[in-house]
């Protein structure tokens, strides 16, 4: 084994073929109100067992003291350094916050496991003895570990010892342990932003980020910071409109084709719709409305406000009420912003699409939603034209009390 490849070779450790023998582990990130994504990650048991290990049980919560579990339940990302790292896993320090880790666990053909998905603190699952903590970060109160780097414990004690330097930090997305200098390691852990090999031999390797899981770290990566590194959190929108255009950058990055980022950018919006619609209901004191007119209605003009802050004008309806354009007052998403000649295919705003898409199809009403006018394409407004494709009149959203 020479510089982190076997037979003398060298392995790209953040490209590496999964091993189906590994555990998978998963995190559903939040950044502010707004879902991020998941972050799925392979654990390297086959060359770290032990360190493997201590990061699965903290993310399932089948590691105890006193019978109460212990991990990264609630734990936010506490540093943060773009172009290098993420940092996180302290959970020794509470205090209240709203950059939090959503944990689960999963492991290929583990018969039996169910993982809930509803929301709530600490939903136990005695059939995978753990538990899938499925709390969404909708109320800024909610008690969150801040974790400010200091705190360290593990499985095995306060601390363990480093177990091998056989995988090198080759590129992004692999999973580190953090330390305080040899035989240090504890439950601090960071996911590397980019080759950083003056690490290795000092920092143990022992996972990967896998799938798009990378994209909803490069969202973490830009979050802004203040000091020490540590996240700066504001609210939906305004969180939102800061960093979206450094998440089109890195899709544009990362991805080889434009369509291919107008699909990621829909389906990134889809899931924060289908997750927001809860917070939709419950924040906007609304009644049922009696159809898909009147959704849209409620959709552009309490829906866009909560999450971006803005209006919409309901127009060119179709004379069989299912078909309809929401035309932006305002889109906070494009300032500054002007395309260049070769991304004139990208549909900069596409994850509204998807937002609007998934809020509608948790509603029961599965909606086409695209795009006729784009003012980065040249056009003189913002119109997205949505069109029913399927009902259930029974379970139509609510609007306001006449």
């Amino acid at each position: 084994m020479a510089s982190g490849g076997v037979g003398g070779g060298v392995v790209e450790w953040h490209l590496r073929p999964q091993v189906p023998k590994n555990p998978v582990v998963f995190f559903d990130v939040t950044i502010g109100n707004i879902p991020a994504g998941r972050i799925k990650m392979e654990l390297f048991a086959d060359i770290t067992p032990k360190t493997a290990e201590n990061f699965r049980q903290l993310c399932t919560g089948e590691f105890r003291k006193a019978g109460v579990p212990q991990g990264f339940k609630n734990c936010q990302f506490h540093r943060v350094i773009k172009d290098f790292m993420i940092q996180g896993g302290d959970f020794l320090k509470v205090a209240f916050s709203s950059l939090t880790l959503v944990l689960g666990f999963y492991i290929k053909g583990c018969s039996g496991m169910k993982v809930p998905s509803s929301i709530g603190i600490g939903v136990t699952d005695d059939l995978m003895k753990g538990y899938c903590l499925c709390v969404r970060v909708c109320n800024p109160n909610l008690l969150t570990y801040t974790g400010d780097g200091s705190g360290c414990v593990s499985i095995y004690g306060s601390k363990f010892e480093d177990e091998n330097f056989i995988a090198k930090h080759t590129g992004p997305g692999l999973l580190s342990m953090a330390n305080s200098g040899p035989n240090t390691n504890g439950c601090q852990f960071f996911v590397s932003c980019a080759k950083c090999e003056w690490l290795d031999n000092k920092h143990v390797v022992f996972g990967r980020v896998v799938g798009d899981g990378l994209l909803v770290v490069r969202k973490i990566e830009n979050v802004a910071v203040g000091a020490n590194n540590k996240p700066k959190l504001a609210c939906n929108a305004e969180l939102f409109t800061l960093t979206y255009g450094a998440i089109v950058r890195q899709l544009l990055t990362d991805l080889e084709e434009v369509d291919e980022v107008n699909k990621q950018l829909d389906h990134m919006g889809y899931n924060i719709g289908i997750r927001l619609i809860d917070e939709f209901l419950a924040k906007s004191n609304v009644s049922r409305c009696v159809d898909f007119k009147e959704t849209a209605e409620v959709i552009a003009k309490v829906g866009l406000k909560m999450f971006l802050g803005i209006t919409a004008t309901v127009t060119n309806w179709d004379v069989e009420g299912t078909t309809c354009s929401l035309i932006l007052e305002d889109n906070p998403l494009v300032d500054f912003v002007e395309l260049p000649d070769t991304c004139q295919g990208l549909y900069y705003c596409n994850i509204l699409s998807g937002v609007v898409r998934g809020a509608l199809e948790m509603v029961s009403m599965k909606t086409e939603v695209t795009w006729l006018r784009d003012m980065l394409r040249g056009d003189d407004a913002f119109e997205l034209q949505l069109k029913l494709l399927k009902q259930v009149p029974e379970e139509y959203p609510y609007k306001d009390d006449e």
